[in-house]
């Protein structure tokens, strides 16, 4: 098994490179999550290997899609690239568990009369900005999607799961103990598509009803899915909390998120600002607009000089 690599030795073993002209370099397995811009330096390089190395998820993005569009993602951090802090923030479970409801309080919104259950996917863009917990004057932007929990959509629901995201899993506690079972397929969904590394916050919702509620087996899920459980959390989106301002359990749940996002890996990573410009414009017509061509995609980009094969690794990028 390959070495962990220093910064300083890959740029002596790119110096090397260059002088002897490779035209290979393997980097696979040597704990890199990020490359130089210097290695742009081997004019004559045809092969990248980067294979079993976490890399950023940026970089990830751009070696998945090849060696060209590794060399435009780090020709464009010598330009103006800024560090970037965004995730994305995804609300499962059943239907008419209050998911919209929550979303709606997280963003100080009030809750909606006679709301319809949510069909597919809605998506928010900016629609969540929460305080770093470490950074003084930086906030975590979360874009955020709120699956319809009607079974017929579940297939179709994993090709939106990610490693970059903070998912919460609510669940109906007036609904009984029959619940449990519906959490623990919700889990084992996510798990099959995201694996270990997805990170779970466990909603409980209707907290204040007055009513009897359950209580799920909290011990029983984290033993068996510890490592993707970040928290348990109560919440009432339709009853005021005056201490906070917020609705019941909703700024503790807030806190529980910004903690647990700011340590996703691709919080705070350095991210091309006409990247962000033209992404942010795409998102924009993708909420009116189920699909654009590949043209007006690569025009869009152009507006905010990117390249063809920058366009390309943006493409690739499923931020």
């Amino acid at each position: 098994m390959a070495e962990p690599v220093t910064r300083q030795e890959l740029l002596n073993i790119i110096e090397n490179a260059a002088r002897e002209g490779w035209t290979e370099l393997n980097l696979s397995g040597r704990a890199i999550t990020e490359l130089p811009p210097e290695i742009g330096q081997l004019s004559n390089l045809q092969e990248l290997g980067l294979d079993n190395n976490p890399l950023n998820p940026a970089l990830q993005s751009a070696y998945n899609a090849g060696l060209d569009e590794v060399l435009a993602y780090l020709r464009s951090l010598e330009e103006e690239a800024e560090p970037l802090y965004e995730a994305r923030l995804m609300l499962v479970g059943e239907g008419a568990v209050g998911k919209t409801t929550l979303l709606r309080a997280l963003t100080g919104q009030d809750p909606q009369k006679d709301k319809k259950t949510t069909h597919g996917v809605s998506i928010d863009i900016q629609a969540l900005r929460l305080p770093h917990l470490t950074l003084p004057k930086t906030e975590i932007q979360f874009n955020c999607r709120d699956f319809g929990g009607q079974e017929v959509y579940r297939a179709t629901h994993q090709f939106f799961f990610s490693r970059r995201a903070i998912y919460l899993l609510l669940w109906e506690p007036r609904g009984g103990v029959q619940q449990q079972g519906q959490v623990e397929e919700w889990l084992k969904l996510i798990r099959l598509r995201v694996g270990n590394e997805a990170r779970v916050i466990i909603v409980s919702t209707h907290a204040k009803t007055g009513e009897r509620i359950a209580r799920i087996d909290e011990p029983v899920f984290r033993r068996n899915f510890g490592e993707m459980i970040v928290a348990f959390q109560e919440v009432d989106s339709l009853v005021d909390d005056e201490a906070s301002g917020d609705k019941f359990g909703v700024a503790e749940l807030k806190w529980v998120i910004a903690e647990a996002a700011q340590k996703l890996d691709q919080v705070g990573i350095d991210f091309n600002q006409n990247w962000k410009a033209a992404r942010d414009e795409l998102l924009e017509l993708g909420q009116s607009e189920a699909r654009i061509s590949y043209s007006r995609f690569v025009a869009v980009c152009r507006e905010h000089t990117l390249g063809t094969l920058a366009a390309r690794t943006l493409m690739h990028d499923r931020r």
